[in-house]
């Protein structure tokens, strides 16, 4: 079931790739037609409007061949890079708890190291470096038989 959940993708894309293709080489022979009539009637010059026709070009199918290389490179890569659809994705979180844990149960609780240091809250200063102190967020508090501001204003 896997693998064809891996297939149908890249399918579809080949599909859209080749549509295109073909589409892009019928629109090329008529723009080539067109350039040829415009040329022999002297409407346009060959080596004077050599970027109208780049640019007729480009505009006309330039965008399609690249569409379609670019459906026919996506389909290849979805082919060759299983799509993997399962409940892992929902128990990612708890595999990184689970990595977590793992990790905290190889380390000696007796040993202090920097990751020890960082769990404890305790965070390891350099040599000369000024000690950090916490704030004190107590002066901004307002009392609390003090109005607010709003409060005042109201009878």
């Amino acid at each position: 079931m896997k693998k064809v959940l891996r297939i149908i993708p890249s399918i579809i894309l080949y599909l859209l790739a080749i549509t295109l293709l073909v589409y892009a080489i019928w629109v090329y022979n008529h723009c080539a037609e067109i350039v040829s009539q415009a040329i022999e009637m002297g409407q346009l010059d060959a080596v004077e409007g050599r970027y109208d026709i780049i640019n007729f070009y480009m505009s006309s199918c330039g965008q399609y061949f690249i569409f379609a290389f670019l459906f026919a490179a996506l389909g290849l890569v979805l082919q060759r890079k299983p799509v993997i659809v399962s409940d892992s994705a929902v128990s990612a979180p708890l595999a990184k708890e689970q990595v977590d844990d793992k990790i905290l149960d190889g380390i000696d609780g007796d040993e202090e190291t920097e990751d020890n240091a960082e769990l404890n809250g305790e965070e390891e200063q350099e040599p000369g470096a000024m000690p950090v102190e916490e704030p004190d967020y107590k002066q901004y508090e307002r009392p609390e038989n003090e109005p607010d501001e709003a409060q005042k204003d109201k009878p």
